[in-house]
This record gives structure tokens, sequence and C-alpha cells, in this order.
């Protein structure tokens, strides 16, 4: 849909969530603790967002461009369009 252009859009857009809101009110519920107490609940969501992300670049959905002009740019591959397609 083009609405995740980078890490950073994909974080922005969580914080405009409603589960970030339901996290942000109790996130001892959501296990965003379990790391130990030192490391505060937005960090540990901050690490959600890049593992998920990395996690798409290696299933072949998007494509996180490292060099160049684009360097930091999210793209969705042919999968990815296919999979956000299909209903189930």
């Amino acid at each position: 849909m083009g609405t995740i252009r980078d890490i950073e859009s994909a974080k922005s857009w969580l914080r405009s969530s409603f589960l970030y809101q339901r996290v942000k009110k109790n996130p001892g519920f959501y296990a965003l603790t379990e790391d130990g107490p030192d490391i505060p609940w937005q960090e540990r969501i901050n690490e959600v967002v890049t593992t998920n992300v990395k996690e798409l670049e290696n299933s072949d959905l998007v494509k996180l461009t490292k060099t160049g002009k684009e360097a930091g740019k999210l793209f969705s591959t042919e999968f990815g369009d296919i999979m956000s397609k299909v209903r189930v």
C-alpha cells in the first residue's frame, strides 16, 4: 500500500495504532518486559519492528535498500504484493 516506506515510518505507524495504546497502558500483559526491567517497553517495541522487518526481508516479502540514494527504504517485493492481497 506504500504506507510504510522505511523502518522509522513503520515505528511511527505502530505508535499511532490501537495496539500501541493498549501496550502503553499495560506493557507487562504483552510480555515486553521479559528481558528485564532495564529495557523500557518503548525500546522493546522498536526492537519488535526491526526484527519483523528483517523477518519479512528474509521471507522475500520486502526489500530493505542498503546502499545508494534509496538506502534505508523499504519496498514490497512481488511476493509481498501478492501476500498483501491474499484474504484468509
